[in-house]
């Protein structure tokens, strides 16, 4: 009779690395599908667990949608906080460059953090991304907070700016490099646009639209 092999002992994931592996899992699954349209038990049977581990670590779909966007947008706001300082429009590029390099390297992440959601602590999450972009813009040109027409432009060239990036993404069909000096030219028009109209933001902005770099 031949001996039986003795079998491998399990290898028991701590924790921690479990519940990542499992948000991987489910941000894979998330950008092809949709947020709102994911099962628990689509996203157990993705991780290749039972749905009673994916309930231990995430006691409801909205605990794992809100992790899943929460962990998306982190890791977008640590590539953009990574841009150096420098001139205004040297952050401007840096940070476009930075956002679409992100883009290209974890496509699946960022399409996470776009998904519409029905919660609204995803809302949440949204409006604290637009806030830290919001406060990025204001630390190259050196304010805390933005004037009103400024913030508004903001908010809507970030609609822009997303547009462009899943086409982008989609279709490839430009360099990097180039997408980047579109977007930074669209937004540059559009505050331009506002130091015109408002002359407490075209001394603000002044740094950014007049760079000696660019002449």
């Amino acid at each position: 009779m031949t001996p039986s092999r003795p079998q491998a002992p399990r290898h028991r994931l701590k924790p921690e690395q479990r519940r990542a592996d499992l948000l991987e899992a489910a941000t894979t699954l998330t950008a092809a599908q949709g947020l709102d349209r994911l099962t628990m038990a689509d996203i157990a049977a993705a991780a290749g667990v039972s749905e009673g581990l994916l309930y231990y670590y995430f006691p409801t779909r909205q605990a794992l949608t809100v992790a899943l966007v929460d962990r998306a947008a982190q890791r977008l706001m640590a590539a953009l906080r990574a841009v150096p300082d420098g001139p205004p429009r040297a952050q401007l590029l840096g940070a476009l460059d930075a956002y679409l390099l992100h883009v290209e390297e974890d496509p699946a992440s960022w399409q996470v953090l776009l998904s519409p959601s029905q919660y609204a602590a995803v809302a949440a999450i949204h409006a604290q991304v637009e806030q830290a972009s919001a406060a990025l813009l204001g630390r190259a040109l050196g304010t805390s907070a933005l004037p009103p027409a400024l913030a508004l432009t903001l908010r809507g060239w970030l609609q822009f700016e997303q547009a462009v990036s899943a086409g982008w993404l989609q279709d490839r069909a430009l360099p990097r490099e180039q997408v980047v000096a579109l977007l930074a030219g669209a937004f540059l028009g559009a505050v331009q646009a506002v130091a015109a109209a408002d002359p407490a933001c075209a001394a603000l902005l002044r740094p950014l639209l007049d760079d000696p770099a660019s002449n």
